[in-house]
């Protein structure tokens, strides 16, 4: 994969908004004087291209800011650009997340860099089923993540993929693969680049009875709980909705229901990616846990 950097001079305040594979570096209005007098304020500079040892695309569709200056990227496998890969290879791991550090200002990038996965919270190699003569392997890619009130990345669900080793090694393709999202959780953390598996989630979808999320969102309350919305618990050849709502609290590593299938308003979540934001304006509300004051408000859009 080729990603494209913008630079942007380091003395002035700025806002930084990640964009796909790249960095959009803008620097505040009330600059624009000194922009005039800067040379190569903001333009696009070379192509970096990144390698894996496996030779397989790099493809990243996450991508984030860590609390350390790190910035954090999920990888997806491209399954029908190479339908001849062994997917019962041991060393098989093709959807990982890897970190990198942003280049200095004005220092001129490497030509290409080999990405390096971090260890993965989940089985990292394809489990073979000799019975069913299938393939299934579980990744964080397309799952929820959000940066949590202590600097740590919290995932809730993801994908499933399961092959059928002989429709895939007649070539039929579409064919071979199903595809559910999963029910579990983790946290990473930055600051010592360790996991830590969460207590699965509970808002069971209608179909398969268990809280698969694919494609769900993951939002930090300001009791710095994280809300799980959406997605969907089955993907293909059929897809079905989970459309509870549930909330996790780091503190006790434990989830509570907002509301079930049935219980969730009609068109209030999206089930790819809902949008959900921490509503601006102050309400004040008791944390049944503690007793406490707290303020929040959610709005589902």
């Amino acid at each position: 994969m080729r990603i494209t950097r913008l630079k942007c001079n380091q003395s002035l305040n700025r806002y930084i908004k990640i964009l796909g594979t790249g960095l959009l570096c803008l620097a505040p209005f009330s600059n624009t004087a000194a922009q005039d007098t800067l040379p190569n304020f903001d333009y696009f500079g070379p192509t970096v291209e990144w390698q894996h040892i496996s030779g397989l695309d790099v493809a990243p569709i996450h991508a984030g800011l860590l609390p350390n200056g790190k910035l954090f990227f999920l990888n997806v496998y491209k399954f029908s650009k190479y339908p001849g890969q062994d997917l019962t290879a041991t060393n098989f791991n093709p959807e990982f997340m890897f970190l990198m550090d942003p280049s200095p200002v004005y220092q001129s990038p490497p030509i290409s860099v080999m990405v390096e996965p971090l260890a993965s919270p989940l089985p990292p190699t394809p489990i073979l089923d000799p019975q069913t003569n299938s393939v299934s392997v579980r990744s964080l890619t397309c799952g929820a993540h959000a940066v949590m009130a202590d600097g740590s990345l919290f995932f809730a669900g993801g994908t499933q993929p399961t092959i059928d080793l002989g429709q895939y090694n007649a070539g039929n393709l579409g064919q071979s693969i199903a595809v559910n999202g999963i029910d579990q959780s983790f946290t990473y953390d930055p600051f010592t680049d360790s996991w830590t598996q969460n207590s699965n989630m509970i808002g069971n979808g209608p179909q398969t009875g268990q809280a698969n999320r694919w494609y769900a969102t993951a939002t930090r309350l300001a009791n710095s709980k994280m809300m799980v919305t959406g997605g969907y618990e089955k993907v293909l050849p059929s897809f079905s909705h989970n459309s509870s709502v549930e909330i996790y609290n780091p503190t006790s590593d434990s989830w509570s229901q907002v509301s079930d299938q049935n219980s969730t308003p009609d068109g209030l979540e999206n089930p790819d990616y809902t949008h959900v934001f921490q509503h601006p304006y102050s309400l004040t509300d008791i944390d049944p846990e503690t007793g406490e004051n707290i303020t929040f408000n959610i709005a589902l859009m």
